[in-house]
């Protein structure tokens, strides 16, 4: 897990470096998970290999700049086949679970996502730099 989820991010930014400093204006964006920030219970591994990840681009942020910007993405539940296989015995396909755990009451798609990354590669984002972008459908609203 940790090699995957960290180790191969930081080798893709370390043979990727020169490419961008060559560039100038460059960005980073790796995609972390909202488990780096807080982490579900039974998954320590997983919550590890990503806050290792969001501080790895954060790391990189104050090291790289000006000339690299770096960001990470941290998503929530996202309609993958992984979360719809992690609800696949719920008669109701988790949808009752994401409900309760979710503010917006529904997983995030993939495109979701990607126009965040896409956001955060263009130039309207160019003074953005060293943050974590949750994008997990906000909190939910506790009841009286």
């Amino acid at each position: 897990m940790q090699d995957v989820n960290l180790l191969g991010p930081y080798l893709v930014c370390r043979a990727a470096l020169p490419a961008l400093l060559r560039a100038g204006k460059s960005t980073i964006v790796n995609v972390a998970s909202a488990g780096g920030i807080k982490p579900p219970a039974h998954m320590s591994a997983y919550a590890a290999s990503k806050a290792g990840l969001i501080a790895l681009t954060t790391g990189l942020a104050l090291e790289l700049a000006p000339t690299v910007r770096a960001n990470s993405i941290c998503p929530g539940i996202i309609k993958t086949p992984m979360t719809d296989a992690l609800w696949s015995n719920d008669t109701d396909g988790g949808a009752d679970a994401v409900r309760r755990a979710v503010g917006l009451g529904r997983k995030g798609t993939p495109m979701e996502v990607a126009y965040l990354a896409l956001f955060l590669t263009s130039d309207e984002s160019s003074f953005i730099t060293g943050a974590v972008h949750t994008i997990d459908g906000g909190p939910v609203q506790a009841h009286s």
